[in-house]
C-alpha cells in the first residue's frame, strides 16, 4: 500500500481474509501482517458553511499547502465542485476526511493558542483528566477572561489541587513514610557524609606525614601561604580532643 491510500471495507470472505476497495474499484485482500501502516476510520459527513472554523485532526496536505495536525482554519467558500477554501488561500479536498468542527478543542490541543475570552467545560465524567497541569492550560489561554462550567464544583476544585506530574519511585517511597523514617534516612545520609570526610582528612595526615618524612615541609601553591606539617598536627591534636 502506497502512504495516503484510501481504502473501503467491503466484505470477509470464507477464510477470514478481510476484503477492501479502492479507487479503481476492485476488491483485495487486507494485508493484517502490515498492521503497522494502517489506521481503520469510520466514515461520516461534516456539514460546514462559509464562516465555520474546522480543525484538522490529522496532517496531509491541501494541494501543496501543509496541513498540520491541530491546525484551525476558516471556511472562505468552496470551489465548484465542492472543496472547501479557506480563508489563508487553501483548498481542502471534499473528500480529506480529518477536519472536525473547530469551535473546541482539548486542554492538551489549546497549548500555544491565546484568545481573549476561554470558555472551558469540565464535567464529572471527566474527572479523571482533570489536575492542576491541564487546568492551568486551560484557564491561561485567555487574555481577558476564563469561565469555567461544571457539575461538581467541589469534585473539579480537588481535582485540580492535585499534580498529574509524574514521580519518581523514590518520592513514591517518601510519601508512604512518615515523618520518623524520613528523620532516620536524613541521619543516615548525613552519617554516610561525616564517614567520608574521615576517611578524607586521615588520609590527608597520613599524606603529610610522608611528606615529612622525605623533607618536605610545605606543599601547597605559594600564594596560599602553604600548608605546613605543624599545622596539620595541631588540626590532627585538635581533632583527637575533641573525639576524647
Amino acid at each position: 500500500m502506497k502512504k495516503g491510500t484510501r481504502l473501503v471495507v467491503m466484505d470477509k470472505d470464507a477464510d477470514g481474509n478481510i476484503l477492501v476497495r479502492g479507487g479503481g474499484g476492485r476488491d483485495r485482500t487486507l494485508p493484517l501482517s502490515e498492521n503497522a501502516r494502517f489506521a481503520v476510520y469510520e466514515g461520516g459527513t461534516l456539514q460546514v458553511a462559509r464562516g465555520d472554523r474546522i480543525r484538522v485532526t490529522q496532517g496531509g496536505y491541501a494541494g501543496s499547502a501543509r496541513l498540520s495536525n491541530g491546525r484551525i482554519v476558516e471556511v472562505a467558500g468552496f470551489t465548484g465542485d465542492g472543496n472547501i477554501r479557506t480563508r489563508d488561500g487553501a483548498v481542502i479536498d471534499k473528500a480529506y476526511g480529518h477536519i472536525d468542527y473547530g469551535y473546541s478543542v482539548t486542554s492538551h490541543a489549546s497549548q500555544g493558542s491565546t484568545v481573549d475570552h476561554v470558555l472551558i467545560a469540565q464535567s464529572a465524567a471527566s474527572g479523571r483528566a482533570a489536575s492542576q497541569e491541564p487546568f492551568y492550560v486551560s484557564v491561561s489561554r485567555g487574555r481577558k477572561s476564563a469561565h469555567v462550567f461544571t457539575d461538581d464544583k467541589e469534585a473539579l476544585r480537588r481535582a485540580v489541587q492535585l499534580s498529574s506530574a509524574r514521580r519518581s519511585a523514590h518520592d513514591l517511597v517518601r510519601e508512604e513514610s512518615g515523618p520518623a523514617e524520613r528523620m532516620a534516612e536524613h541521619m543516615e545520609k548525613q552519617g554516610r557524609l561525616a564517614r567520608i570526610l574521615e576517611a578524607v582528612k586521615q588520609n590527608l595526615y597520613r599524606g603529610m606525614e610522608a611528606l615529612e618524612r622525605y623533607g618536605i615541609t610545605r606543599w601547597a601553591p605559594a600564594r596560599s601561604g602553604g600548608i605546613t606539617p605543624e599545622a596539620i598536627r595541631r588540626q590532627q591534636q585538635h581533632d583527637q580532643g575533641r573525639q576524647r
